[in-house]
């Protein structure tokens, strides 16, 4: 796949990808979150509409989790509002993995038939978890692997942890992050601490991560219009 045409995706500057040229039908991609916090945000995208299908891109929204709790809630939200796009869930264990990467890790392998068949039949992945705890900084450098392997153009979005939340914590995501780089064609990092740092402590929790939110969506929604972009030259 040659993925060479100059792009720019926000907060990454200049990076060297794109799918190939094709027809102008549609293509499939994938927004993949993992953990609490990627199912957080393919949750509120869903719902808000904030990366809607179009002529060029029709997007399928994806939860994977080993905490059954937040999948669980997923279901009930596809029920409960049936105007908004349907997110598919994949449980790999019945239990979170309580900050530890080794637990799932090992969930991953068991259930890597069934994480490679979500990777499969689409053009692109895009890859949005929290790194520093335990579901987010193992699976998705194993996922990106997997995607790349297929042949799957993979983008990843990295959340890294606040400053506060401890060295060991800071250490596990800078690790994951390092990993996933490798791994993954398109890698952006949203810092926590450095959108703190620019909003201040005046804004609430739940306006912080809204926001957070929003600059994952941008970079989502800016690489599939340059892709456009890409793809009619």
């Amino acid at each position: 796949m040659d993925r060479r045409y100059f792009l720019k995706g926000l907060g990454a500057g200049t990076v060297g990808l794109s799918l190939p040229p094709t027809a102008s039908s549609a293509k499939s991609c994938k927004v993949i979150g993992i953990g609490g916090t990627g199912c957080n945000f393919v949750q509120a995208a869903s719902q808000s509409g904030a990366i809607p299908a179009s002529s060029q891109w029709v997007p399928e929204f994806i939860g994977v989790d080993l905490d059954l709790a937040v999948l669980n809630y997923i279901d009930a939200d596809n029920a409960a509002m049936p105007g908004c796009a349907p997110i598919k869930t994949v449980s790999l264990a019945t239990l979170g993995a309580a900050g530890r990467a080794n637990r799932g890790r090992a969930a991953a392998l068991r259930k890597r038939d069934a994480l490679k068949a979500v990777l499969g039949d689409t053009e692109v992945v895009f890859l949005v978890a929290g790194l520093g705890g335990g579901t987010g900084s193992s699976v998705t450098p194993i996922m990106a692997k997997w995607a790349r392997e297929a042949g799957v153009l993979t983008v990843a979005a990295a959340v890294t942890p606040f400053a506060f939340e401890g060295e060991a914590r800071n250490r596990t995501a800078d690790t994951a992050f390092n990993q996933l780089k490798r791994e993954a064609d398109l890698l952006v990092r949203f810092p926590n601490q450095t959108l703190n740092d620019i909003t201040g402590d005046d804004i609430d929790q739940s306006e912080f991560f809204a926001l957070q939110n929003q600059r994952i969506v941008a970079c989502v929604r800016g690489w599939m219009e340059g892709a456009n972009d890409a793809t009619r030259t």
